[in-house]
């Protein structure tokens, strides 16, 4: 474990090294845009790091470390769902008990066992909601 360690702070040594001084330009109205490239009414600001390399490297570390953990958190999460989702799923002789038993209760004539294409007799009752008087 010691060596993708040591080889990830030397990479990061090495990256953090051509980061020096930068131009950054202050845009649009206010100054509240900043790009790296020259606009009509920017203004160039020279940035720099004050953080030391090893701080900047450290800083690396710690978020390829969160990285790597987010991606297992993922792919556990990933898997309970693949899991989750087959055991939901019907087996095909559930399948095929459900099925033979709605066709032998199916009515002649009809694609269902609830008889689909049949007419309700009466119509549905409106949905009324009585609220309490109210005091004065």
């Amino acid at each position: 474990m010691k060596v993708p360690i040591n080889l990830a702070f030397f990479i990061a040594l090495a990256w953090a090294g051509g980061l020096q001084a930068q131009t950054v330009w202050r845009c649009g109205e206010g100054g509240t845009l900043y790009s790296d490239r020259a606009c009509a009414d920017g203004r160039p600001m020279t940035v720099a790091d004050a953080r030391s390399s090893t701080d900047v490297a450290a800083a690396r570390a710690t978020a390829a470390g969160e990285r790597a953990f987010a991606e297992r958190l993922l792919s556990d999460r990933m898997g309970r769902e693949a899991s989750a989702l087959a055991a939901a799923r019907p087996t095909a002789q559930y399948m095929a008990q459900h099925t033979a038993k709605a066709a032998r209760s199916a009515k002649p004539g009809t694609t269902s066992a609830k008889g689909a294409g049949t007419k309700r007799k009466t119509p549905p009752k409106p949905y009324t909601i009585r609220l309490p008087k109210q005091s004065a």
